[in-house]
């Protein structure tokens, strides 16, 4: 959307469009845009922001406790300015670059120009998300500029597409679909996660997690279960699937084979979908860089036209504008 549009983006585009990805997409908790604002643009995006609809809207810095306060000043800010959230929710002018674990995921996105994903903790839902929730961070570049190197891509970047999904009720969705016994607990652990500590875990809704005490993680650890990765963006997560406390299956370990048939199902169908899902995002995406490019050159020559030519210059005096005093550049013509 923001790189094939060719004037920016409404927030009414941004609600109609994103929108469509909710009917069909269960565990998408909200869906926003994060730009890129330099220190001098703060008080216009506030303000924007206002006149949106979006009331006493403000750049906030994320604490360690969980809570929000307004933002310092700082050269770059990359908040919440889009959201599927309504307008009310205090995701609203949330300043991911004030966060060490999400900046780093979203600095990961933007070098490696890819989908990058965080395991964390709500801020806060609407939508009766759990307590944590996964984050996936793309990156997105401004219009007819270069993501060829590393440089590039930071000079280049013009914000954030920011996903939060709940993955427990994904998977619950995926269970119901494959109709999966409720004797078999399904778990989803991030990369981060030490199984052997028990407690750090996904558990899906209303279904048994992990066994937390010494006696249940003994049997855990020597009782049947299955194991297989989940790629998640750039990262790779494990999902497992054991007998249910409590449930039928606990005493009869001898049904491994139900376990294993279970956790392989479950798997596959998670699999699938987001297979199916990063197929569709990658057609979308290759079908936006092919307008993007019929854009911006000569369909007889193949070279770039004048439109292209038009924004480069401009880019590049507003380059020398931010530079100190003196800067200039020079346009050679053939």
């Amino acid at each position: 959307l923001f790189e094939s549009a060719n004037e920016e983006v409404t927030r009414s585009e941004f609600e109609v469009f994103s929108g469509r990805l909710f009917e069909n997409h269960p565990g998408i908790l909200r869906v926003g845009w994060a730009p890129r604002i330099k220190r001098k643009e703060r008080a216009n995006y506030e303000a924007a922001a206002v006149n949106d609809g979006v009331v006493g809207y403000q750049i906030k810095s994320l604490s360690a406790d969980g809570s929000l306060s307004p933002a310092p000043q700082s050269n770059e800010h990359f908040p919440v300015f889009f959201s599927t959230e309504p307008k009310t929710s205090v995701v609203y002018g949330l300043d991911y670059s004030t966060d060490a674990k999400r900046w780093a995921t979203l600095e990961r996105a933007r070098d490696n120009d890819a989908v990058a994903v965080l395991s964390t903790k709500l801020v806060y839902d609407q939508k009766g998300g759990g307590a944590h929730g996964v984050l996936v961070g793309v990156p997105v570049y401004a219009k007819g500029t270069s993501r060829t190197t590393i440089a590039d891509r930071r000079r280049n970047l013009a914000g954030y597409v920011v996903g939060i999904f709940d993955l427990p009720q994904l998977l619950q969705s995926v269970r119901t679909a494959a109709a999966a016994s409720s004797a078999i607990a399904i778990n989803a652990y991030p990369p981060d996660a030490d199984l052997r500590a028990g407690p750090q875990h996904f558990p899906v809704p209303g279904y048994s997690s992990a066994p937390q005490t010494s006696q249940s993680m003994q049997a855990f650890a020597t009782g049947p279960r299955w194991s297989g990765a989940l790629r998640i963006g750039d990262t790779n997560w494990q999902v497992q699937a054991i007998p249910a406390a409590g449930g039928r299956l606990t005493a009869h370990y001898d049904r491994a084979l139900i376990v294993l048939a279970a956790g392989l199902i479950i798997t596959i169908f998670v699999v699938v979908y987001l297979g199916l899902a990063s197929r569709n995002s990658r057609q979308i995406e290759l079908a936006n860089r092919r307008v993007l490019e019929l854009a911006q050159i000569d369909t007889l020559t193949g070279l770039p036209n004048r439109a292209f030519f038009l924004k480069q210059l401009e880019a590049a005096a507003a380059d020398a504008r931010e530079r100190p005093r003196g800067a200039t550049f020079s346009v050679l013509m053939l």
